[in-house]
């Protein structure tokens, strides 16, 4: 969270070998030559800042993909609109999502004929990646998904 905050840029070059070496770990698992890895889209305020964290570490997965013999390339296809999902509960966070993201139309044919590795920073409830999925599907197959941390489900006090 400090690196994704912009607090602890000092862990960038740490987290971009972490992506490396996960690259060329899951590339000899997948049965297929060509990936395109999908970053989970940022929302618009980071991107406009360029203080997007999902992107960078897209970037090194698919560069230990490609020093293991793998083409890889990213493509950022999908974008993001609403709020936020901090201190929903896991069905907030699902009504929040759904239907909240989509895909460039530009980048579509990018897409075509691959297969698609998704990356993203934090995997809490499942929403974002679920919802990635449910967009990117109809134009090529997701073949699996890298998360840089998991947490346990928001539980909400009331």
């Amino acid at each position: 969270m400090a690196w994704k905050s912009g607090h602890r840029p000092d862990l960038a070059p740490v987290l971009h070998r972490l992506g490396q070496h996960l690259g060329q770990g899951i590339y000899p698992q997948l049965d297929t030559r060509k990936i395109v890895v999908v970053p989970a889209p940022s929302g618009w305020r980071r991107s406009v800042r360029g203080e997007e964290v999902v992107a960078p570490f897209a970037h090194a997965v698919a560069s230990g993909i490609t020093k293991v013999g793998g083409q890889a390339q990213v493509i950022s296809i999908l974008r993001r609109r609403g709020r936020g999902q901090k201190r929903l509960s896991q069905r907030g966070r699902r009504t929040r999502r759904r239907g909240s993201l989509r895909a460039k139309r530009r980048s579509v044919a990018f897409v075509r004929d691959t297969q698609v590795l998704l990356v993203d920073d934090v995997l809490t409830t499942g929403a974002t990646l679920g919802e990635c999925v449910k967009v990117l599907s109809p134009f090529a197959p997701v073949i699996g998904a890298i998360v840089l941390a998991a947490t346990p489900n928001p539980v909400i006090h009331r």
